[in-house]
């Protein structure tokens, strides 16, 4: 429960956003799973709740003690200094975390769908060519083909404005050689790993991570 308050204060919005603190351990130790979550927050009745009031009273009469008098106003103003003090270290790692991530996994996605595939290599042409057989066949098709025919008419176009869209590549790298190192070592990833995704060992050299 103390994970996902922390997680909502960091702006989380649902229980797969403890994630963030669980790529983490080193700054929030060992984190639920969301599906421990889940069964946490489903089993939240009446008796439960009145332990919640109760240890929010608890945590008031310990505001009152500190000095903060029995003002609400003041107690709120005691509290919000406390909590960012005690919060910003916490913010600014979990800010790293995901911006570690997520540059890994554009780097990793842009290596995916640039990998060779099997068979005929797929051009833009050759879409536009299948895109516009679909086209000319929709219309007359039954209800159950035309739906068919709809979808890969989605997937098509998809597939054509990936292809025709310009990318980054240089950036996209660079982005993961700044944070790879620091990814790999809160996760626990090893070269091989690394390298069994397809990164390049040139690649992984500049990141900074070696064999050792």
């Amino acid at each position: 429960m103390a994970h996902m308050v922390l997680a909502l204060a960091d702006g989380a919005t649902c229980l797969s956003d403890l994630a963030v603190l669980r790529d983490q351990p080193a700054l929030a130790g060992p984190v639920a799973s969301e599906a421990t979550a889940w069964r946490t927050f489903n089993g939240v009745g009446p008796a439960e709740l009145r332990g919640l009031a109760a240890a929010r009273a608890a945590a008031r009469e310990r505001g009152w003690a500190a000095g903060a008098g029995r003002s609400p106003v003041q107690f709120l103003a005691m509290a919000k200094t406390k909590t960012r003090a005690m919060s910003d270290d916490h913010k600014a790692a979990l800010a790293e975390g995901r911006t570690q991530g997520r540059a890994v996994r554009a780097y990793l996605e842009a290596l995916e769908s640039n990998r060779p595939k099997r068979g005929r290599k797929r051009t833009p042409e050759s879409i536009a060519k299948r895109l516009a057989a679909v086209e000319a066949q929709i219309d007359d098709a039954d209800p159950l083909k035309r739906l068919q025919f709809a979808q890969e008419r989605i997937d098509l176009q998809t597939e054509l404005d990936n292809l025709e869209a310009p990318v980054d590549l240089a950036g996209i790298e660079a982005a993961f050689t700044a944070a790879a190192k620091g990814y790999g070592e809160r996760k626990g990833i090893s070269y091989a790993a690394w390298r069994e995704v397809g990164v390049p060992a040139s690649t992984l050299k500049a990141a900074g991570i070696t064999r050792g």
